[in-house]
């Protein structure tokens, strides 16, 4: 009678798969050259960053924003401040997934920054 081999036990080392000093070459010039063809209005470019990117950036606004509508306009702005900004990308400093994310998560900070000031400024007006 043959045992069966039991099942391997997975190891516990941590993979950092947004730790550019962790990720693979290959990956990491995939990533530039996609933000190289998206700042040349590359519309392939573009809606290829939105299918990485736009589920992940629409959840987190999602969860931010006070309203569905406000967490759409957000992703809207987020990916034409992306297309701005695509030439800032570098892969040595950061995954492109953690460059889209803190760069969606400062513009959702800004946007709820600026609602309050205008709240705010409204409510010294009325009192």
């Amino acid at each position: 009678m043959v045992e069966a081999c039991p099942p391997t036990v997975p190891s516990r080392q941590r993979v950092f798969h947004n730790d550019p000093k962790h990720m693979t070459t290959s990956q990491q010039q995939i990533d530039l050259e996609l933000m190289q063809r998206v700042s040349l209005d590359d519309p392939g470019a573009i809606e290829e960053l939105y299918d990485r990117f736009g589920s992940l950036v629409y959840r987190m606004a999602y969860q931010t924003m006070p309203t569905r509508a406000d967490a759409e306009d957000v992703v809207q702005e987020v990916f034409v401040r992306l297309w701005r900004t695509s030439g800032r990308y570098d892969p040595k400093r950061a995954a492109l997934v953690t460059w889209v994310m803190l760069l969606a998560r400062r513009h959702m900070v800004d946007r709820l920054r600026r609602s309050r000031a205008l709240v705010r400024s409204r409510v010294r007006e009325v009192g």
